[in-house]
């Protein structure tokens, strides 16, 4: 006799285990689309449901990554997602640096739209800016609105007489 409770208890485990194996207990049941897979976070605040919104935010501003750690969601930056955006391509934003979208070479600057436009050709302190004559004088600002000299304390190409 001494056996068979411990055969019970068995089978109530394993009778337990197929009940949880077959209701998909551990299983994410979130909605498989694109939108979700993409730019959405799957959560479970009671029923699992996927969460967009990073649609717009990822191509304009590289936020393209969901982060639903602090109960809402918060569209993020992550690995490549600032390369393949519009601030990447206009100001050189290139990198994700802590959830957001930063120059983090000369590069990423030279590469942007506003250094041929307005000479913000180097990094300087986590952005791009023009750093001397030379990064003005090659700009569109230089050519068109005779802005061709660096004004040092603020950072922008100025006319001649304006310094």
């Amino acid at each position: 006799m001494v056996c068979q409770p411990l055969n019970m208890g068995r089978r109530l485990i394993r009778f337990i285990i197929l009940l949880l194996i077959l209701s998909g207990c551990g299983k994410v049941h979130c909605p498989t689309s694109e939108p979700c897979d993409s730019y959405g976070a799957c959560i479970n605040d009671g029923e699992f449901r996927c969460i967009t919104g990073c649609e717009k935010l990822c191509k304009t501003e590289g936020f393209c990554t969901p982060d639903y750690s602090n109960g809402t969601l918060l569209c993020i930056a992550k690995f490549d997602n600032c390369r393949e955006s519009e601030v990447c391509q206009k100001y050189g934003r290139c990198t994700a640096v802590n959830g957001y979208c930063l120059p983090t070479t000369n590069e990423d600057c030279k590469a942007s739209d506003e250094c041929g436009v307005i000479g913000r050709c180097t990094l300087r302190n986590n952005e791009c800016l023009p750093a001397n004559h030379f990064d003005c004088s090659r700009s569109w600002t230089c050519k068109f609105d005779h802005k061709c000299f660096k004004k040092y304390k603020r950072g922008v190409c100025v006319k001649g007489e304006d310094l």
